[in-house]
């Protein structure tokens, strides 16, 4: 064999590696880009308060524009039958969670009840959540029309005294109940209460958002089916009315 025709192998050598490893980054990058579209039952009412991360917003677009909710269920919230009834208007305000694929899952309080679904990003503007003082944790928070109610009350050395009751319903007049006690301090806007030490006693998570509680818990504060995983109100705070519904 010449030396050209070595020379010529080893190019031909070098390019079927080069287009080997072109085509495994390509299919890395298609691969990568799907696994970004939003998983189907990842935005819902019982997920929500447990968010790893919960910012106040606002719908920001034209003053006679409207802002839909879309459905999570199966290839949502990407197709035109993802799109709900219900929808809200300019400067109405909002709780975001996850951010995906240019859509917010979002937490609106209906006058009636809540609504959480899929929105689109460029509908909403982030707003910077208020310092948490004590005074702003104290009052009755109350779950929209429902018996879930929490009371937190000034206690001492900068600490809060917490009871909370919230009641499952069944079926033929079945309830079960779960509750809430004991004293945490608030380290910045969060807090956590320890109801019971013990490996599997009640362990509840409360974040201040605004005027909103986000709380959720480890599913062991009362019997079954309850929890405290909702966003509560003060009982003093005037519901908003959502449009379209």
């Amino acid at each position: 064999m010449t030396k050209f025709q070595i020379l010529l192998l080893i190019i031909s050598t070098l390019l079927t590696a080069c287009n080997a490893e072109t085509s495994s980054k390509n299919h890395n990058q298609t691969i990568s880009k799907e696994s970004k579209k939003i998983e189907p039952y990842s935005c819902r009412n019982g997920f929500f308060p447990a968010s790893e991360e919960i910012h106040l917003a606002h719908i920001k677009i034209a003053p006679n524009a409207r802002s839909y909710f879309y459905d999570d269920g199966e290839k949502c919230p990407y197709q035109s039958s993802c799109k709900q009834k219900a929808y809200i208007i300019n400067g109405d305000e909002l709780l975001v969670a996850q951010q995906q694929d240019g859509w917010s899952c979002v937490w609106y309080q209906g006058k009636r009840h809540e609504f959480v679904g899929w929105m689109k990003s460029k509908n909403i503007a982030l707003d910077s959540t208020p310092p948490a003082t004590l005074q702003s944790w104290i009052g009755e928070w109350r779950y929209y029309n429902s018996d879930s109610v929490i009371e937190i009350s000034k206690f001492k050395n900068q600490q809060l005294k917490i009871s909370g009751e919230a009641i499952w319903h069944g079926a033929y007049d079945n309830t079960h109940s779960g509750y809430l006690d004991g004293i945490a301090k608030p380290s910045g806007n969060q807090l956590t209460l320890i109801d019971n030490k013990e490996d599997f006693g009640c362990r509840a998570t409360m974040r201040l958002i605004g005027k909103y509680l986000a709380v959720y818990d480890n599913h062991e504060c009362g019997g079954m089916n309850v929890n405290f995983d909702n966003i509560y109100l003060k009982k003093s705070h005037k519901k908003g009315k959502p449009h379209g519904k």
